[in-house]
C-alpha cells in the first residue's frame, strides 16, 4: 500500500513539476491543421534556402509556427489594402500591421535592413537586399511590401532574421535545441533589439495569440514552438537529411 501511495504521489509532484504539455492540435483545432498543411508545403523551399544561406533548418520554422496559427488570408488581405493606402505614403510610423504567413512588419524589415547595412557583420546580405531607387522612399516601402507579400521573401528575411539573433544572442554550451527554439522563438515574438533580461522573462509568459491585456485563456509562444519541433519538426528534418545525401 506504502508503495502505490508513494508512486501516486511521485506521479502528482511530476505533473505539478514539470507539467502536461497542452494538446495543441485539439486546443486550435482547424488553425493547427492548416498551419501544419502551410508546412508540409513550403518546407522544401525552407530546407533549400537553409541549405544556399548555412542556416540551421531545425531552428527556422519552429521559432515561426505560432505565427502559421494565426495568420488568417482574410486579415492579411484586409491589412495589405490599409498599407498600399497609408504605409507607402507615410511609413511604419503611420501604419505597420503584419504581413505574410510570417506575420512579419514592415518595421521590423526596416530594422533588419538598417543593421545589414550598418553593421559588417552582416555585410554578405547587403546587396541582397538593397532597393533600385533607395532615395525615394515611397517606392523603397512598396517594394518592401511587395517582398513581404511573397513567400520566399519571408523565407529569406526570416534566415536573416536567424543570423542576427544567434549573432546578438549566441547559444551556452548548455542549451539544448529545445531551448535554443523556445529562446529564439521568444526573439522573433519580441524583438531582436531587445535585452535578454527582457527576453527571458517573456518566456514565461502565456500572451499567445491575443497579447497583453487579454483576459481569457492564453498559452505560452514558445511552449508551440517546441512542442510543433518535438513533434512533427524534427522528424521532418531527419527525413531530409536522409533524401539530401541519397542525393
Amino acid at each position: 500500500m506504502k508503495i502505490i501511495i508513494s508512486f501516486i504521489f511521485g506521479l502528482l509532484l511530476t505533473v505539478k513539476v514539470f507539467g502536461v504539455s497542452p494538446d495543441y492540435p485539439s486546443i486550435f483545432a482547424e488553425d493547427f491543421t492548416k498551419a501544419l498543411n502551410v508546412v508540409n508545403e513550403i518546407k522544401g523551399q525552407v530546407f533549400a534556402q537553409c541549405k544556399l544561406m548555412s542556416a540551421d533548418a531545425e531552428l527556422i520554422l519552429p521559432i515561426v509556427f505560432p505565427e502559421l496559427l494565426r495568420y488568417s488570408l482574410f486579415r492579411d488581405s484586409m491589412e495589405i489594402v490599409t498599407m498600399e493606402l497609408f504605409y507607402i505614403s507615410f511609413g511604419s510610423g503611420v501604419n505597420d500591421f503584419s504581413v505574410g504567413i510570417f506575420q512579419m512588419k514592415p518595421s521590423f524589415v526596416e530594422r533588419m535592413e538598417n543593421l545589414v547595412s550598418t553593421n559588417d557583420a552582416f555585410k554578405e546580405f547587403r546587396n541582397l537586399l538593397k532597393y533600385g531607387n533607395p532615395q525615394d522612399l515611397s517606392a523603397v516601402r512598396k517594394e518592401r511590401l511587395s517582398r513581404l507579400m511573397k513567400l520566399q521573401w519571408q523565407i529569406t528575411y526570416l534566415l536573416i532574421f536567424s543570423k542576427i539573433a544567434l549573432h546578438f544572442y549566441p547559444p551556452k554550451p548548455d542549451w539544448t535545441k529545445e531551448y535554443m527554439i523556445r529562446f529564439y522563438s521568444c526573439v522573433y515574438n519580441t524583438g531582436f533589439w531587445r535585452t535578454e533580461e527582457f527576453i527571458r522573462q517573456t518566456m514565461e509568459l502565456k500572451i499567445f495569440p491575443h497579447g497583453m491585456g487579454y483576459i481569457g485563456e492564453q498559452y505560452n509562444y514558445s511552449d508551440i514552438s517546441v512542442y510543433f519541433y518535438e513533434n512533427y519538426w524534427k522528424n521532418m528534418v531527419k527525413e531530409w537529411g536522409k533524401l539530401n545525401k541519397s542525393h
